[in-house]
């Protein structure tokens, strides 16, 4: 028998390619937002969430040219001008892609508010013309890069931490947590920590110049954040909440004499540019982030949100999600947080409201394959890759047969829109 013979001009490999493109991938967060492609390993750009209108015709002209954050909109009009133009910049600036070949899946929180979504979708179908646009929450796709279906995941970002159970790819949403207590409590703290301890120009205490606020903006104490803040093990904060317990008894200062050994190491910033010095001691760098572990008046601080979490979810659930936590966010990546995560929640399992969670211990965190600022996003670049995009993201006619209304989940899986379906095959057939 002879050998079948070979068409030299045929593919080597017989493998049917999809003429559609991949979809782009957005995590519209409070202060980043990341974009990319489906199918990659990490976003393309991550980029702050501001818009800067460039169009007269939208917008007053002491308004054209200054940046503002999206979330910071002040009625359903001037969000969807600042959607305008922040989803103008992710096609044309940061992806170099045609809005009306690419589907969108945009990665949410389950806390995010209804009027975000919906503009969205008003601004992705009627203005770029997107082909259909998936939202997915962040707690689910955060967990597709690790292969497993059950954690307990900690979401803390800039304006809030959220704790979200997952068992078996459901949320347990009756068991969810939430708190403000992210990178802007961080913020906050450190900037009332400088106007006490800093020194300008190598002088008086920072806080007796006045408008001493001006000379440390939100965007200064995100810089010191970033590059010289950690968060401290747990024996060393008790220290320093001794010390200064000692100190307020005795209607004095807290001094540097009382700190604990090692001591951080003092460094100095210029301000105004360069004219004016800053000395920064090591204590503020220590403590800035203790706004996130300190109990406030109710007891509420990060660790206590995993175990209140915790104690709402059945018992048979309990044990395999503390075998599976998971922590993302961008306040996660500060050095020393998942390790001080896990002391204070080995600490807080003495306490009477925690008794009963004490044989959950220890607590087992994952390392997730990426950094922790992106993970959700990784878990969207994963999902929009696979067919189910095509199945559960809502098309441009589903959306204009729904009334220009982005329909909830549950009008998904139990036939709301089978109805809408017939009636757009129903049209095509005349």
């Amino acid at each position: 028998m002879s050998a079948p013979i070979l068409d030299p001009k045929a593919p080597l490999l017989d493998i049917n390619y999809s003429t559609e493109k991949p979809c782009i991938v957005v995590e519209l967060g409070h202060s980043l937002t990341k974009c990319g492609i489906a199918g990659e390993f990490a976003p393309r750009w991550i980029s702050p969430s501001v818009a800067v209108k460039t169009r007269v015709g939208e917008a007053p002209l002491q308004s054209i040219g200054v940046p503002r954050n999206v979330w910071d909109y002040k009625d359903k009009d001037d969000l969807r001008a600042l959607l305008v133009d922040f989803f103008h910049s992710i096609y044309f600036k940061y992806l170099l892609v045609n809005p009306k070949e690419r589907p969108v899946l945009l990665v949410e929180s389950v806390l995010c508010p209804t009027l975000i979504r919906d503009t969205v979708a008003d601004v992705l179908f009627h203005h770029f013309e997107a082909p259909s646009l998936l939202f997915a929450p962040a707690h689910l796709l955060s967990l597709l890069p690790l292969g497993t279906q059950t954690g307990l995941v900690l979401d803390c970002g800039y304006k809030e931490a959220l704790v979200v159970p997952v068992f078996h790819g459901v949320s347990v949403l009756k068991a969810w947590q939430a708190a403000p207590l992210g990178a802007e409590a961080i913020h906050l703290n450190l900037q009332r920590l400088l106007g006490s301890e800093a020194a300008l120009d190598g002088g008086e205490k920072l806080e007796k110049t006045p408008n001493w606020q001006r000379l440390v903006p939100e965007s200064l104490c995100e810089d010191i954040k970033v590059r010289a803040c950690f968060v401290t093990r747990r024996a060393r904060a008790a220290a320093y909440a001794a010390a200064a317990a000692a100190a307020a008894s005795s209607e004095d200062t807290p001094s540097a004499s009382s700190d604990p050994e090692p001591r951080p190491v003092d460094f100095e910033l210029p301000l105004d540019g360069g004219r004016r010095l800053l000395s920064v001691p090591g204590r503020v760098r220590e403590l800035a982030c203790e706004a996130l572990f300190e109990p406030d008046s109710d007891g509420v601080s990060l660790p206590a949100l995993l175990l209140d979490s915790l104690l709402m979810c059945p018992v048979d659930l309990r044990a395999p999600l503390a075998s599976n936590i998971l922590v993302i966010g961008g306040t996660a990546m500060l050095p020393g947080f998942n390790s001080r995560l896990r002391e204070e929640l080995t600490a807080l399992l003495e306490q009477p409201r925690y008794r009963q969670l004490a044989g959950l211990a220890p607590f087992k965190f994952h390392s997730p394959p990426g950094k922790a600022n992106f993970i959700a996003w990784l878990g969207g670049a994963i999902m929009g890759a696979l067919e189910v995009m095509g199945v559960r993201a809502l098309t441009r006619e589903q959306y204009r047969l729904s009334g220009d209304r982005m329909p909830d989940w549950p009008e998904f899986f139990h036939g709301s829109l089978s109805s809408q379906e017939e009636a757009a095959k129903g049209l095509e057939r005349r």
